[in-house]
């Protein structure tokens, strides 16, 4: 059941807190890239950008994205490795090897029902090919299952490995991160200037769990020569049935109650 939505949830207060600071550091302003709270109805975007993100959906049974009650919901149901997804445009402003990229979203909840716990997925990926994650040969993949976030990038095709499991081209997550309680929010930072040479990120969890704030730090060695001509981006949400199985009454489904993109030059 979706909950109503929290005034300026707390995760997006630390979100732009840290903006704030990279800016300062920089001395240049943030750039909102998309500040959408999926109130309006528009499913693939909002007033300022209304048509931001396209939709990849497998068109079967109840599977699809919806805007209702102030969330975007995806839902994967009832045959194997279903998915719902939504992807943005390649973007400069997207392009983390120029900018600090930041991806912030709240009001989440993962839900599934008739499927093991890890393969209920929900993953936010970044690559160079507005492709799904499982489809792009180079990624960066923020995978959350109940109990664990995954972080990892792939540069190449490691056998049939998530990018979420593949640090560079090796098997191994960047991070892996078990956490106790709902997750009710995340934001992930990419950083090229914290060490040059290095993209540093920073991942934050927001639970319900002992541990209500949960922050990593890491770094990618990775540079905009391993990733494409010029560097652009787009933004993946996906959420899949990650099963070989079928089951009609089984799904899993997420939903996101505000997402916010910003990309300080």
């Amino acid at each position: 059941m979706l909950t109503p939505k929290l005034p300026r949830p707390l995760l997006l207060a630390f979100a732009f807190l840290s903006v704030a600071a990279v800016s300062a550091a920089r001395a240049a302003a943030p750039v909102v890239v998309i500040d959408d709270t999926f109130d309006d109805g528009n499913v693939i975007g909002n007033a300022a950008q209304p048509a931001f993100w396209n939709l990849q959906t497998i068109p079967q049974g109840d599977n699809g994205i919806f805007e209702r009650n102030g969330y975007l919901s995806f839902f994967a149901t009832g045959q194997p490795y279903t998915y719902a997804c939504i992807n943005s445009r390649l973007d400069d402003r997207l392009n983390f090897f120029r900018h600090v990229v930041t991806f912030t979203v709240d009001d989440f909840i993962l839900d599934s029902s008739g499927v093991p716990a890890k393969e209920a997925i929900f993953r936010l990926s970044i690559n160079p090919t507005e492709l799904r994650q499982t489809m792009s040969p180079k990624s960066i993949s923020l995978r959350f299952c109940p109990g664990l976030a995954l972080l990892g990038y792939r540069l190449a095709p490691v056998g049939k490995t998530d990018a979420e499991n593949v640090h560079g081209t090796e098997r191994g997550a960047s991070c892996n991160e078990p956490f106790e309680g709902a997750l009710t929010g995340f934001s992930l930072t990419l950083d090229p200037l914290a060490r040059p040479g290095v993209i540093t990120f920073t991942l934050t969890l927001l639970t319900k769990g002992p541990r209500p704030v949960i922050t990593r730090t890491g770094t990618m060695d990775l540079r905009e020569s391993d990733w494409s001509e010029d560097g652009r981006s787009a933004l993946i949400f996906e959420t899949r049935r990650n099963s070989e199985t079928t089951n009609p009454d089984s799904f899993v489904s997420a939903s996101i109650g505000h997402v916010v993109v910003t990309s300080t030059p």
